[in-house]
């Protein structure tokens, strides 16, 4: 029910009970908007994938969908997987809702789909957090990118508005539906603002 409650889906088996006793397997359909249909799926095949490792992973490899509206798939390593989790799923619906697109990690890979835009913000969200676990993160040209502000901190209140541990930027993440990260751009230090929203950026 919480699935189809967060995707506004509708789902249900479709096997009769003579059938269910032929095989391991069952049919679930899913109804509602496209963007309800995929999201719901992942979120079953990364519960299933959980109970049963390789049922939707084995032989399945990185890849970038050429549709417009579709999934990329990027392969996890190490403990990368973890990292970008966070508690209790934290680390993950950030990205996916200041990219405003889908993020479902199933077994060792991350699922992103939506829009071609949405995927690419996604995948390149992804990166940079991921960049964060072996130090300082440098993004060059980072003015092309639209969905990011740059924002120039004083160096004496970097620690104020990092907060311990970060806090500081994960709480105003939470409250815009941003990504923050400090970054070095051009050798000089800046704290960006990223997200699909003009008005979500500006806020933070």
């Amino acid at each position: 029910v919480s699935t189809q409650s967060t995707w506004g889906s509708f789902m249900m088996f479709l096997d009769r009970k003579e059938d269910e006793k032929k095989g391991d397997t069952a049919k679930l359909a899913i109804f509602g908007s496209v963007r309800a249909r995929r999201g719901s799926e992942l979120k079953v095949m990364s519960t299933v994938e959980g109970k049963a490792p390789g049922f939707f992973t084995k032989g399945v490899k990185e890849s970038i969908d050429d549709s417009e509206w579709g999934t990329d798939i990027v392969l996890f390593k190490g403990d990368e997987l973890s990292y970008a989790l966070g508690k209790d799923g934290s680390t993950k619906k950030k990205l996916a809702r200041a990219a405003n697109c889908i993020i479902s990690y199933i077994g060792t890979f991350a699922y992103i789909a939506g829009t071609r835009k949405e995927r690419s913000k996604g995948r390149r969200y992804l990166k940079w957090l991921l960049r964060q676990r072996g130090g300082p993160v440098h993004v060059d040209d980072v003015e092309k990118y639209k969905d990011v502000l740059v924002l120039k901190v004083n160096p004496k209140a970097i620690s104020e508005v990092m907060g311990k541990r970060g806090s500081g930027l994960r709480t105003i993440e939470e409250e815009t539906g941003t990504f923050l990260f400090m970054a070095k751009c051009n050798d000089s230090e800046r704290l960006l603002i990223c997200g699909g929203d003009e008005v979500a950026r500006k806020k933070s």
